[in-house]
């Protein structure tokens, strides 16, 4: 199984409309971070399917991820607890010393002057930039490699 038929069949686990939304916010994010790998993951314990953006191959070094779960789509910035004076939009939400998260209803969000600001404030934090010129990989997880056999 590749990956590509291995993150599909982790959205397949989801309603149609919660898993036709994730994959739209994907191609977005992987619109605005192509140079970026994609680290894929599937919480069976919470029945989560996750995708982090990293810069490297290894998923904690992601400057954001995409969170699918049966009750909706969420976008969290892994130094959001940073990114807070940076959020015009009030759109962080989360209390933990770390991690914030988005909401999002429509894959169009991600090109919302708040989220791009957010974008661009959590790419400076990381002091990481975009190639806009190079393609990421996607990965499988370690763990989900180890599954995968």
């Amino acid at each position: 199984m590749t990956e590509d038929q291995w993150l599909e069949s982790a959205f397949a686990r989801y309603e149609a409309p919660i898993a036709g939304l994730g994959r739209a916010v994907r191609l977005r994010v992987q619109a605005r971070l192509p140079s970026f790998n994609q680290i894929l993951y599937y919480y069976e314990n919470r029945g989560n399917l996750v995708i982090s953006w990293s810069p490297t191959e290894n998923g904690y070094d992601g400057v954001c991820s995409l969170a699918v779960a049966a009750g909706g789509v969420l976008l969290h910035f892994a130094k959001g607890a940073a990114l807070l004076g940076a959020d015009p939009g009030k759109r962080l939400q989360g209390r933990g010393p770390g991690v914030r998260h988005v909401v999002l209803t429509d894959a169009a969000e991600i090109a919302d002057p708040s989220i791009e600001a957010l974008f661009s404030a959590a790419l400076a934090l990381a002091g990481v930039q975009v190639d806009p010129g190079a393609a990421g990989k996607v990965l499988l997880a370690p763990q989900q490699r180890a599954r995968k056999r």
